[in-house]
This record gives C-alpha cells, sequence and structure tokens, in this order.
C-alpha cells in the first residue's frame, strides 16, 4: 500500500503543527519504525510522551532554529540508526484504552454522588 511505501522510505516524519487534535500521523511514524520530529505545542507532547527515548524530538512550532537543529540531529547518521531503533520499540496507544480513560474522566467529572436516602419520619 501506498502509505507504507512511503513510511519505510523516508528517515524521518516532521510534524510542525500548533495544535493537533490526536497526532495520527506522528503515531503511525513511529509504529512504522520511523523517528518524529514534532511540535512541541498541543495534545503531540501528550501523545506522543511515551514513545521510547530518541525516537521523538520536540521543536517550537514558531522556532525555525529550534526545527533545523532538531531535524540536523537527528540526521546524523549514527543518531538516525539510534532513533529509528527506539521507534522501532514504539506501542502505538490502543483505541479501547483511550476508550477506557476518556468514559472514567467523564464520570468521575459529571456524576452526582448518590444522594442519601432520608429515613422515614416514625409516627
Amino acid at each position: 500500500d501506498l502509505l507504507e511505501a512511503l513510511y519505510t522510505r523516508c528517515a524521518a516524519v516532521l510534524v510542525p503543527s500548533h495544535s493537533e487534535g490526536f497526532g495520527l500521523p506522528a503515531v503511525e511514524a513511529l509504529a512504522h519504525g520511523v523517528p518524529v520530529v514534532a511540535s512541541s505545542g498541543g495534545s503531540l507532547t501528550e501523545i506522543l510522551g511515551s514513545a521510547p527515548e530518541g525516537a521523538v524530538r520536540f521543536a517550537a512550532p514558531e522556532s525555525a532554529e529550534q526545527w533545523v537543529a532538531a531535524i540536523g540531529d537527528l540526521l546524523e547518521a549514527q543518531e538516525l540508526a539510534r532513533a529509528t531503533d527506539a521507534a522501532k520499540r514504539y506501542v502505538p496507544p490502543r483505541w479501547s484504552r483511550a476508550a477506557r480513560a476518556f468514559s472514567t474522566a467523564l464520570l468521575e467529572t459529571f456524576a452526582t454522588p448518590a444522594v442519601a436516602a432520608e429515613p422515614e419520619d416514625s409516627l
């Protein structure tokens, strides 16, 4: 498939967005064993925070200097090999785990405590 071919032929995936809903391209890249340089803003730091050390580099979305440095460092041969090995150890998040965490958060946020039953008045 085309997406698989693209991931296997690239050295890294760059995700320079100012905000991300989930960061699926970055997760897909890591799942294919491809290192990522991602924006340090939005949800990407949370989503990619569990990646093995060295698989992901972060840069401020508005800083061209940080992006140039992160990409340059990553593309050094020895570092690229280390980052690729780290990316291959990445375990993507499971939707069932995310759904369970979301439903728990909803229940904790919006559930109302049970109202204690009033004892019946005795006559």
